[in-house]
């Protein structure tokens, strides 16, 4: 009885259970797995010398911004102290013009 579906035999196709595995499977087995754990090392040290590498910028520019921050922070006593001479200066003005005004 042959008719759209075709045969039994036809329909039957290949199990996976008939299907014979070589001789020497285990060969290409530990080939493979040798092959994908060298890769995966390959990965990992990528993956490594990335991240060292990220972490040497990261700490260069923390370092960079540390020198800023002690630059800043070196510029604003200085004008701290500008601003102290200027305040001093500006009282010694005013004391000498009103010694002045005063004596004459």
């Amino acid at each position: 009885m042959t008719g759209v579906r075709g045969t039994r035999d036809q329909q039957r196709g290949i199990r996976l259970a008939d299907v014979r595995l070589p001789r020497y499977w285990p060969v290409p087995v530990i080939a493979a797995l040798l092959l994908a754990w060298r890769l995966q090392n390959r990965s990992l040290w990528e993956a490594e010398s990335v991240g060292k590498d990220l972490g040497k910028i990261t700490v260069e520019r923390w370092r960079e911004g540390d020198a800023r921050t002690d630059q800043m922070i070196v510029l604003t006593k200085t004008l701290a102290r500008l601003t102290w001479v200027l305040l001093a200066a500006t009282v010694v003005t005013l004391v000498v013009n009103v010694v002045i005004l005063v004596t004459a």
